[in-house]
C-alpha cells in the first residue's frame, strides 16, 4: 500500500460500489468503502494513512453527499485537504450548485464522474494525479508545511506576537488613499509572516478570537498618530468578529480605547466579519447605534459570502458594505457573479451605502468595475498588506505623488 494512492468510495448502492472498486483496483489504487456520509467520516478518522481521493455519491438515503461535506468541513480532528470527486447522475446545474457550495466552504472538488462509472472516466484520476504531482513537486525554495498547535497560539497571544499589517483602500475616482484596512499577522521564526488562513480557524476553536481582536485594536490605535492618519484624512478599517461585537459593553470599551489613544471616532471604520450569524438582538443593535452616533463607520465585511446581514441593512445600522473578493476575481468570465455584483451595488446605492470592492488585482478587473457604481477599491493592483515601517513609507510616497500631480494640474 506504500506506493498506492488511496481512494475512499462513499456510495450506498452495492452495484456501484462493486463497479468503482473493480476499476480502481485494476488501476492500482487502494480502495476503502463507506455506504453513507457519516460512515465515511468514521472511516477517515480511523484510517491511519492519508486518503488521496474521495469519490462521493450525492444521493444517499442515510447521510447524503451534502451532509458528508458539512460534517467533513466541521471535523476538527481530520485534515480536509483530500480532493473530492463527485459521483452523480444529476443534471449539470445541480452538480454545479454542489461545487459552488463546496467552494464556499473551502473544499476541493477535483472533477465529476458520471454515473455509472467507466474505466475511461476513472482513468482521468490518474492523469489529473500526474498533473497535480508535477505541479506540486518540491522545489528548492518551497516553503515548509505550516502547522500550528494550541501551544503556539497561546504563546503568541501571551507574548504579543500578533501584529497589524495595513492594506490601503483607494477612492475609485481620485485614487486617493481613504483608509487602511488593519489585518492580523503572525511573524514566525520558521514560516515567516503568517496570514489568518494559517491561524484563525485554530483561534476560533480555542474561543480566543476576541483576545486577538483586542490586541490588534490596541496596536493599530497606537499607530494612528505614528502614521499621521488624521493629517492625511485617512481612516483605520478594523476587523471585528461577531464574537467580539457581542461582548458585554464592547461599544463602551471600544469608545474608551479611542479616547485613551486620542483617536477621533470619525477616523474609524469597524468591519464586522461574519464568521458566525450576527445576533440582531436589541443589545447588539444598541451597541452599533451607539458607535454610529459617536461617528464610527459600520461596514459589513465579505458581504455576500458571510451570514445574512440584511437585518443590519434593514435597520440602517451599516454605513458601508465590502463586497467579497470571490465575486470580483472572475468578473470577466462569470456572468452569474457579474449579475450578483450588479444587484448588490444597486441595493447598496438605493440605501445610500458606501461600497468597497476588495480583490482588485489587475487593470482588467478595474476596467470591468468601472461599469458599477462603487466608491472604493482595495487589492494587490494598488498595494499588498504592509507592515508599519513599509506603510509609513508608502503613505509618504503617495502623498508626495498627489502633491506633484496637483501642482502639475495648476501649471
Amino acid at each position: 500500500m506504500k506506493n498506492k494512492k488511496t481512494v475512499l468510495i462513499i456510495e450506498d448502492q452495492q452495484v456501484h460500489q462493486h463497479i468503482l472498486k473493480n476499476i480502481l483496483i485494476k488501476l492500482k489504487f487502494n480502495v476503502l468503502i463507506a455506504d453513507n456520509g457519516l460512515t465515511g467520516i468514521e472511516v477517515i478518522e480511523n484510517f491511519e494513512h492519508k486518503i488521496d481521493y474521495i469519490i462521493l455519491d450525492l444521493l444517499m438515503e442515510r447521510s447524503d453527499g451534502i451532509d458528508f461535506l458539512c460534517k467533513y468541513k466541521a471535523a476538527n480532528n481530520i485534515h480536509t485537504d483530500t480532493e473530492i470527486v463527485l459521483y452523480s447522475s444529476s443534471n449539470f446545474e445541480d452538480q454545479k450548485s454542489v461545487i459552488n457550495f463546496a467552494n464556499s466552504i473551502d473544499l476541493k472538488i477535483l472533477t465529476i464522474l458520471p454515473k455509472p462509472a467507466k474505466p475511461s472516466d476513472i482513468s482521468k484520476l490518474l492523469i489529473l494525479d500526474k498533473i497535480k504531482t508535477f505541479q506540486q513537486s518540491p522545489k528548492k525554495d518551497s516553503s515548509p508545511h505550516i502547522f500550528l498547535n494550541r501551544h503556539d497560539i497561546t504563546s503568541a497571544l501571551v507574548e504579543n506576537d500578533f501584529i497589524p499589517y495595513y492594506q490601503p483602500i483607494f477612492d475609485a475616482q481620485s485614487k486617493k488613499i481613504v483608509a487602511l484596512e488593519v489585518l492580523a499577522r503572525l511573524p514566525h521564526s520558521l514560516y515567516g509572516v503568517l496570514s489568518p488562513i494559517s491561524f484563525l480557524d485554530l483561534i476560533k476553536q480555542m474561543a480566543r478570537t476576541n483576545e486577538l481582536d483586542w490586541k490588534i485594536i490596541q496596536q493599530c490605535l497606537e499607530h494612528f498618530h505614528t502614521l499621521h492618519l488624521e493629517k492625511h484624512d485617512i481612516k483605520l478599517a478594523i476587523n471585528i468578529s461577531t464574537e467580539t461585537l457581542e461582548e458585554t459593553d464592547f461599544d463602551i470599551a471600544f469608545l474608551a480605547a479611542l479616547d485613551l489613544f486620542r483617536v477621533p471616532p470619525k477616523f474609524i471604520t469597524l468591519e464586522i466579519t461574519e464568521n458566525s450569524p450576527i445576533d440582531s438582538s436589541t443589545d447588539v443593535l444598541a451597541k452599533l447605534s451607539r458607535l454610529r452616533v459617536h461617528g464610527v463607520c459600520i461596514s459589513l465585511n465579505n458581504f455576500g459570502r458571510g451570514y445574512s446581514s440584511l437585518s443590519l441593512l434593514e435597520n440602517t445600522l451599516a454605513n458601508q458594505i465590502k463586497i467579497d473578493r470571490s465575486y470580483i476575481k472572475d468578473i470577466s468570465e462569470n456572468q452569474q457573479h457579474a449579475t450578483i455584483l450588479r444587484s448588490i451595488t444597486q441595493i447598496a446605492n438605493k440605501l445610500n451605502l458606501e461600497i468597497v470592492v476588495e480583490g482588485v488585482e489587475n487593470q482588467l478587473i478595474e476596467e470591468k468595475l468601472s461599469a458599477y457604481k462603487v466608491n472604493y477599491y482595495q487589492g494587490f493592483k494598488y498595494s499588498k498588506p504592509l507592515d508599519l515601517d513599509s506603510i509609513e513609507i508608502f503613505l509618504k510616497n503617495n502623498a508626495r505623488l498627489f502633491l506633484e500631480n496637483d501642482l502639475m494640474r495648476k501649471i
